[in-house]
């Protein structure tokens, strides 16, 4: 004789709480870190006095979630230094050699603005802190455009981006390119991009990334469990009585 157990809605809500419970992330995780490598120069010019006003590189995200970026600038100690802004796009297909990206101007994820101050070579760490896709193509740009409020450096400051190998003979980091524009205005997705893949040069940047940190369970959910088991257990008895 085979007992059939009838599934009533206290005993579905709590299989359905503690599936939630189990659920966590595990999507893999690394980074990026083209710092001090032997090939590491300073690229010039930067800023909005005639300089290039944007550059970027596009990078692979190896997990999905983007904890931190860092980039390096700098200029003569005892120059005023500036402001520049720090976005991160989603990427578009273009005519470009390499990857083909330029930054997709509909899908801004992140804008900061972060100030030089002069002081020769300086570096800025952002915490974008976005759900990204593992394995998926992004952009982020240093942006000098006066127009958008961003920018104040400028040539006269002799401001540069630290980059990295310069006409070398490897490229560092396979993943992405260098892209810089002079167009003197605010990013949209006609803007004039260029490509340093002929000269196997990236941005000197690091980035990390991580898992998504799953949502914590709320401290009430184990009082919740307990109080569905104990009225699971009180409805046996009384059908037993």
């Amino acid at each position: 004789m085979h007992l059939r157990v009838k599934r009533g809605p206290l005993n579905r809500i709590a299989a359905a709480v503690i599936v939630l419970a189990g659920t966590v992330s595990g999507a893999s995780a690394g980074s990026v870190d083209l710092f001090d490598l032997a090939g590491n120069f300073d690229q010039s010019s930067f800023g909005s006095n005639g300089g290039s006003t944007q550059y970027a590189q596009t990078v692979i995200a190896d997990g999905d979630f983007w904890s931190d970026l860092s980039v390096r600038l700098t200029n003569l100690p005892g120059n005023v230094g500036g402001t520049f802004s720090l976005d991160i796009y989603g990427v578009r297909n273009a005519s470009l050699p390499g990857t083909g990206w330029a930054p997709d101007a509909n899908n801004q994820l992140f804008t900061t603005i972060l100030t030089h101050t002069g002081t020769g070579l300086e570096a800025f760490t952002v915490a974008p802190n976005l759900n990204v896709t593992s394995g998926a193509g992004y952009v982020f740009v240093l942006n000098t455009f006066l127009g958008n409020g961003a920018g104040s450096l400028g040539t006269l400051d002799n401001t540069t981006v630290r980059a990295t190998d310069f006409n070398g003979p490897t490229d560092h980091y396979l993943g992405g390119e260098f892209l810089y524009s002079n167009d003197g205005r605010a990013i949209t997705n006609s803007s004039t991009w260029f490509s340093r893949f002929g000269y196997n040069e990236d941005l000197a940047f690091q980035a990390n990334f991580g898992t998504a940190t799953p949502v914590p369970l709320p401290a009430s959910l184990p009082l919740l469990l307990a109080g569905l088991g104990g009225l699971g257990f009180l409805s046996r008895r009384k059908k037993a009585s």
